[in-house]
Order: C-alpha cells, then sequence, then structure tokens
C-alpha cells in the first residue's frame, strides 16, 4: 500500500462523543467526518474494527467511565487491537489479532483474550497518555510536503473520557507515541504488534 501525504498538522478539536451512533455500516461509526475527514482512511480502519467486533469510542453508551484503544494496522501482518477500559475501580484490557493483513483485507479474528489489569497498570497507561500529550496533539503528525510513505505499519490511538479523540501516527513518525504503543503491549498477552 502506498500512502502519500502533503497534510499539514492540523489542532486536535474539542469532541465531545456522540450520543447516538450512525449506522454500523457507515464509514463515520467509528470516527466521526470532522475529525477524521478522509474517507479513505475512515474506511480502512473502519473495516479492522467491524472485523475486531469492536465498538465505537466516539458515540453511543460506551459504558465503561474511561477507555482507551489503540488499533495497528501492518500492511503485510495481522491487525491487532488493544483496548483498555476503567470501570469505577475494575480494570480491564481486550486483545484482538485477526488472520488478514492491516494493508488489505482485515479477515476474521484468530486471537481473543480478555483481563483484568491492576490499577498500578493502568496508573501507567494514563502517565504515558499523559507524556505522549495525547489530548492535545493533532489526529494527523505533520508531514512533510515530499514525503511518500511506502508500506509499514499504521497506528490508531483513541480515547473516550467523556470526550472522544483520535491520534493516527505511521510507524517513520511515531515520537513519544512509540512509548505509548510500548505500554499498551505490556498490559496484554500479545507480544508488540508488528
Amino acid at each position: 500500500m502506498v500512502v502519500t501525504s502533503a497534510c499539514a498538522m492540523t489542532p486536535a478539536p474539542a469532541f465531545v462523543a456522540r450520543p447516538a451512533c450512525p449506522l454500523e455500516s457507515s464509514d463515520h461509526f467509528y470516527f466521526p467526518e470532522d475529525i477524521l475527514p478522509d474517507s479513505f482512511e475512515r474506511q480502512w480502519y473502519s473495516e479492522h474494527l467491524q472485523a475486531m467486533k469492536e465498538p465505537s469510542l466516539s458515540c453511543g453508551a460506551i459504558g465503561e467511565s474511561e477507555v482507551y484503544r489503540v488499533t495497528v494496522l501492518p500492511s503485510f501482518s495481522n491487525p491487532v487491537s488493544v483496548r483498555v477500559s476503567r470501570r469505577g475501580g475494575r480494570y480491564t484490557a481486550r486483545t484482538i489479532v485477526l488472520d488478514g493483513a492491516g494493508g488489505y483485507d482485515p479477515g476474521n479474528i484468530m486471537r481473543e483474550n480478555h483481563q483484568t489489569i491492576s490499577a498500578d497498570e493502568w496508573k501507567r497507561l494514563k502517565a504515558a497518555i499523559e507524556a505522549a500529550d495525547f489530548w492535545e496533539e493533532p489526529t494527523d503528525a505533520p508531514v512533510h510536503s515530499d514525503m511518500i510513505v511506502v508500506d509499514g505499519t499504521q497506528w490508531i490511538f483513541e480515547g473516550s473520557a467523556k470526550r472522544y479523540h483520535v491520534v493516527v501516527r505511521h510507524d517513520t513518525n511515531m515520537g513519544l507515541f512509540d512509548d505509548l504503543g510500548e505500554v499498551f503491549a505490556e498490559l496484554t498477552e500479545t507480544d508488540k504488534a508488528p
């Protein structure tokens, strides 16, 4: 897959989670158009989340007090999603691995793991979210107008805590989000996503 981009840095919008969800089949069920305006990206990411049977974090009754998810889409390897949630004083993590490829057909669920994590592990995740300045970061990373990315891994970080935000990074431009990805991986029984 070849991705070309000439976008500039866009400030992070303040976005309150939508009370009602659009149809699950729509390309903005997971990602609102005003936050992720590129329909190709919305469709690509959504197709994988649907295959993972993941909920939308941007709309509806989430149920958890706070939830964060990273979806990792390597061009030629298995897509992975890790969702970590807090409901009161209970912390859980759900990891899904598909048998397809992140840059192509998502395939089906190959592995699924649900686990409880400790309050200390939750605090570590929250510290990594703060260190990455997640809530203030623009959705898309600034890129050079002549930059062309061929294959690699797309990382989609989402958060919902009365408000919703998504940050998308390519593995060539992770910055502080590399550390956040490591923390997500360490909270699960799955090795760091490819």
